[in-house]
């Protein structure tokens, strides 16, 4: 039997209201969001430099909003952060390789005879790595250490926060802390994204939403970045998913319209409610998306409900609601899981 387990709540406030978790920026050097190009946002002009990689959908399904590479030319480089003392990284991944001896790094930031340092994942068929790991290495082709963290899948997303001082070596994989991933003598100079720095080892998959800090982040600003763009509510299989859309007063706060959806007695269906004054979204339209950014739904605002069979979507998973207005803005995302 299928179930549902609606993981967040959505409260799309169209007017401005935001319900996201405060994204840590102090100390915040560089960010890459990867949004049509590889530029610095932080303002400080640390503007990537791209060999190769082309943009790609992201997490959410958004086009041309995270880089692919492609495991053999392919990389982006930041030259002149020289954070060597306390510093942070946070990005996400997705690994295509078919590769099982791989080793691929998702940055590298050696240089001399320290070429190799930096932090990758393993493909699983080296002597020395079992499985596919997150890994960091700290020397050269011939004289280093390895480090080995959280096993990983292909085709699906992962978060990771690394975090070094002199006293603190850590890694954070999808918000989960490893201590001993990191080994104690790799700096975040100079960033060499999808490649070790030597030109050997590429990454095949995508990179998304880069920020470096010259401090170390705090588990809770982890949980916040690991948590952006959603509104973290768990709620139970009987509740109601919740969309209140057109913002049109502050005190007490109302709307034009409210969507719910929910799923039926038979747990086979979800029912989309899309609210008497629906007509109030005209042009906008309701898409859900699987991990891998296949469209498994979408539809047009255009009538009062319907009912949509799961039987239909590609299998047990996480989805993503995106509401659309009829400029073609997607105006939020939000997850589902189907269990």
């Amino acid at each position: 039997m299928k179930k549902i387990t609606i993981l967040f709540l959505l409260s799309v406030l169209i007017g401005g209201l935001s319900g996201f978790a405060q994204i840590p920026t102090n100390g915040l050097i560089g960010k890459w969001s990867f949004t049509g190009n590889a530029n610095d946002e932080s303002g400080n002009n640390y503007n990537g430099t791209v060999t190769g990689a082309t943009l790609t959908t992201d997490r959410f399904g958004n086009s041309n909003s995270a880089y692919s590479f492609n495991g053999t030319s392919n990389f982006i480089s930041v030259t002149g952060l020289n954070c060597t003392n306390d510093w942070s990284i946070s990005f996400w991944y997705l690994s295509n390789s078919t590769n099982a001896f791989d080793m691929q790094y998702l940055f590298g930031n050696g240089v001399g005879t320290n070429y190799g340092r930096g932090i990758g994942i393993s493909g699983g068929g080296n002597a020395q790595i079992t499985g596919k790991k997150l890994i960091s290495y700290d020397g050269n082709a011939i004289t280093g250490n390895w480090a080995m963290g959280p096993s990983y899948t292909n085709a699906i997303w992962y978060h990771v926060v690394v975090v070094d001082s002199a006293n603190y070596h850590r890694v954070y994989f999808d918000n989960v802390m490893y201590p001993k991933v990191l080994l104690n003598n790799i700096d975040l100079t100079n960033l060499t994204i999808g490649k070790r720095s030597d030109n050997v080892w590429f990454f095949n998959g995508k990179i998304d939403d880069i920020r470096t800090y010259d401090r170390v982040l705090t588990p809770t600003e982890v949980t916040a970045l690991y948590n952006e763009g959603i509104c973290f509510t768990s709620i139970t299989v009987t509740d109601t998913l919740i969309i209140n859309a057109n913002l049109t007063g502050y005190y007490p706060i109302t709307y034009q319209n409210t969507i719910k959806i929910y799923p039926n007695p038979t747990n086979d269906h979800i029912t989309i409610d899309f609210g008497s004054n629906y007509s109030t979204l005209n042009g906008y339209t309701l898409k859900i998306t699987n991990s891998l950014s296949q469209i498994v739904y979408t539809t047009p605002i255009t009538q009062l409900q319907t009912i949509v069979d799961l039987s239909t979507w590609t299998g047990n998973g996480i989805y993503f609601v995106h509401l659309i207005d009829a400029q073609s803005n997607t105006i939020d995302i939000r997850k589902i899981v189907l269990q």
